[in-house]
Parts: C-alpha cells; structure tokens; sequence
C-alpha cells in the first residue's frame, strides 16, 4: 500500500469514526422518543454485541474462556458501557444531545484527577493545571449557576452527563487489567458489550422498555445507534488504530462534541447560546492540555 493511499484510508477511518461517535447523542435523542432509557440501552448493547461478534469470530477465533478475565471484562462492562450509555441516555431526557457530547469530552480530565487520587500519577504538570483549570471553568459556564431562567438543559441533565464521563474515567484505569491479556481487541470488545447486555438484561424485567408508540423514525435511530454507533464503531476505531497508532487516533475525540452540537443544532434545533460556545471551547482546550500532560508524565517517568 502506497503512503498516499495509506493516509487517504486513514483519513476517511478518522471521519467516520467522528461521524458515527458523534452523532451516536443525535439517535439517542431520537430514539428516546419511543423507548425508556433502559429499553434503549438494553438494545443498543445487544445489537452491538451481535454486529461485533461475527468479526470477532472471524479475526480472533472466538471470545475469551477464562473465567477470571470474564470477571474483569464484567467490571469494565458495567463501568465503561452499561452505567455510562445509560446515563447518557437518562440525561438526554433533560438536557441537550450537542451538550451530552460536551460532557463526554471531558473524561481525560476525570482520568487525571483519579491517576492523582489513586497515585498512578505523582506529579500535576503546569499544563495539566491549566487544563483542568480550563476544563472546569467551562464546565461552570455550560450549567450557568447564575441564570435565574431555565432553559432546556437542567443541571440533573448535565450531572448525568458528567457521571458518565467520570465512569469512562474509572474504566480506564481499570482496564489494564484486561488490556495486558494479549488477546485480539475484537475479542475483548465483542465480550465487554455481550456482558454489559447482561446487566441491562437484569433491569429488564421490572422496568418498562418502551413508554410511547413505537415509530419507524425511533426504531430506524436505535438500529444505527446499536449497529453503527457501538458495534461498527468499535471495529473502526481499532482499524484506526492499526493504520495511525494509538495517539493520533485518540484526536477524534475533540471533533466528537464539535459533530454533537451540529448535529443538535441542525437537525433538532438546539438552542446554542454565547455563553455556551465559550464553555465548549474551554472544556475542548482544557481537553487537549490535560491529555497532553498526561502524556508528558507518562513519558517523564
């Protein structure tokens, strides 16, 4: 493969995977329309599992056996996709779907904050602390304490948003755990999301999975949320992965909130106000700054 061609497929596996992530906040918007949270959380996660599992099976020969790493994969189920999907999906009841993936762009901060906590990381670099200083202040300016008129994302909403960042953030410190089983990505994906099915599963019976009639437009959105946006995705990002490296392929992140608020504001006219811009670009900056200090740590250590 010639480079150009290699940079051109790299660049096209970059877009998509920002298009499908991005605008994964659109559909559940959508699809709440129809569904509980829990219903389409519950759904998503199985029509995940079932896009990802026949490429698992091809690439890797099948899903893990020992039991120990299950109950790794289990934790990391319920904390990377289970509690945060459902989260996000309770908080879009309350609050914009631009703004949920704002707040989803704010895990590196979280992660920083527990490294320090749990004493992974020793050191708080300068440009960590700005970072994080940035990052919270246009946390502070997203929920606006100060505006005395409701507007139409609630702090319960926004909350929710940041429990699910903060639950990413756990997982990852988690997860080298499962990370250094040497197995194919495929297959550890495929069995976080079949485990992370069964503990929605468990909700399932007492709790209502649908609350309106049931539309075309709302069941079109939980297919493309379940099989594009959590089962394709995984397997881009990885292909990602494989052709850039982990670091470069990481950046998609900050164009994930950008395709969340255009999403939003195009497609459900979101109202996006001045205030709310500067937030945006504050949690983005504070973003990059706390990321890359973590890589500087990491690298100084």
């Amino acid at each position: 493969m010639s480079t150009r061609t290699r940079s051109l497929r790299v660049w096209v596996l970059f877009g998509a995977l920002a298009l499908l992530w991005g605008t994964n906040f659109l559909w559940i918007k959508v699809a709440l329309t129809a569904f509980t949270p829990v219903g389409l959380t519950l759904c998503r996660l199985a029509l995940g599992a079932v896009t990802l599992l026949p490429i698992a099976l091809a690439r890797s020969g099948g899903l893990p056996r020992e039991r120990g790493l299950w109950l790794h994969l289990a934790v990391a189920a319920l904390l990377g996709n289970a509690a945060p999907y459902l989260l996000f999906a309770l908080g879009e009841r309350h609050a914009s779907s631009g703004l949920a993936g704002v707040m989803n762009a704010t895990t590196p901060m979280w992660t920083v904050l527990l490294a320090l906590a749990l004493r992974t990381q020793r050191t708080l670099p300068a440009t960590q602390t700005l970072g994080l200083a940035l990052g919270f202040a246009g946390c502070l300016a997203i929920f606006e304490p100060w505006s005395s008129v409701p507007g139409e994302n609630s702090p319960l909403g926004l909350g929710l948003y940041l429990a699910a960042a903060i639950s990413y953030a756990v997982t990852y410190v988690y997860i080298g755990f499962i990370a250094s089983t040497g197995l194919s990505p495929f297959a550890l994906s495929a069995a976080q999301l079949l485990a992370s099915t069964g503990w929605l599963a468990l909700a399932a019976p007492f709790i209502s999975l649908q609350h309106r009639r049931v539309t075309v437009i709302a069941v079109v959105a939980l297919l493309v949320l379940g099989m594009l946006g959590t089962g394709i995705a995984h397997a881009v990002n990885y292909a990602l992965i494989h052709a850039a490296g982990t670091t470069p392929a990481s950046t998609v992140t900050y164009l994930i909130p950008v395709v969340s608020v255009l999403a939003g504001t195009s497609i459900l006219h979101e109202r996006v106000t001045l205030v709310l811009v500067v937030g945006v670009v504050a949690v983005l900056a504070g973003t990059a700054l706390a990321r890359r200090g973590a890589i500087r740590a990491r690298v100084s250590r």
